[in-house]
């Protein structure tokens, strides 16, 4: 069963080959930072899937104490990878999370 025409496909060709060309384009620092928000995705990813574990909504393979160990590394994950984003980028963590703690407490009152 065909889903797609080649009319379709085309396209899809012709904007693969343009996304290609516009990252070829980028400095190396650019792609790298791409890449790190993409290994934080997958990090998050994987940290959902320990919540869900946890919390029941997932079969377990593990035991308890390991689906624990699993959380915590995950966070720690997530933790690091935003933090290679931050030094990339020139974003100080710290005044960042004051700043928007500060916003948050605002609006709770």
């Amino acid at each position: 069963m065909k889903v797609f025409n080649e009319s379709f496909l085309e396209r899809l060709n012709e904007v693969d080959d343009c996304l290609l060309r516009s990252l070829s384009l980028l400095a190396l620092d650019d792609r790298l930072l791409l890449i790190s928000c993409v290994k934080l995705a997958e990090e998050v990813g994987e940290l959902s899937e320990a919540v869900l574990a946890r919390s029941d909504f997932q079969f377990r393979s593990k035991p308890d104490a390991q689906t624990e160990n699993a959380l915590a590394g995950e966070i720690a994950d997530v933790i690091i990878m935003t933090l290679v984003i931050a030094r990339r980028t020139g974003v100080d963590v710290e005044h960042a999370l004051l700043k928007k703690i500060e916003q948050i407490s605002s609006k709770l009152g």
